[in-house]
């Protein structure tokens, strides 16, 4: 497991620990990192590199150039494609302003983030 697949997880873990504590925003950023650190991960593994940006829908559109719709990449992509912006948000919002997001944005996320982790496992079988 790569440096960044490491990191990931451990941002993925800290999100669930947030939830648990009714941290919802930092659940969010913290599922958001989770999820661009599995997406370069993915471009590294597949090419030796990786944009540098943070913006999610960028980094979809790059993995699924590389693999059409293997595992179902871009179905994942494009039935959640509102979260993902929502979290592409709660990134940049992070920094410059207090976002206040609810239980039930982070109980999406979450669970975003677990079926996303499915198809990261596909894509790399």
């Amino acid at each position: 497991m790569s440096f960044l697949d490491l990191r990931a997880e451990e941002f993925l873990e800290q999100g669930k620990f947030a939830y648990e504590r009714g941290y919802y925003d930092l659940v969010m950023f913290d599922v958001e990192q989770f999820m661009q650190l599995k997406l370069k991960s993915l471009l590294f593994s597949f090419i030796g590199d990786y944009p540098r940006t943070h913006r999610l829908t960028q980094l979809f559109t790059e993995v699924m150039r590389l693999v059409n719709n293997k595992c179902g990449i871009s179905d994942f992509y494009n039935g959640n494609r509102e979260m993902i912006l929502l979290l592409e948000f709660a990134y940049i919002a992070s920094r410059y302003m207090p976002p206040r997001f609810t239980k039930e944005d982070a109980d999406k996320a979450l669970a975003i983030a677990e079926r996303f982790n499915e198809v990261v496992r596909c894509l790399l079988s």
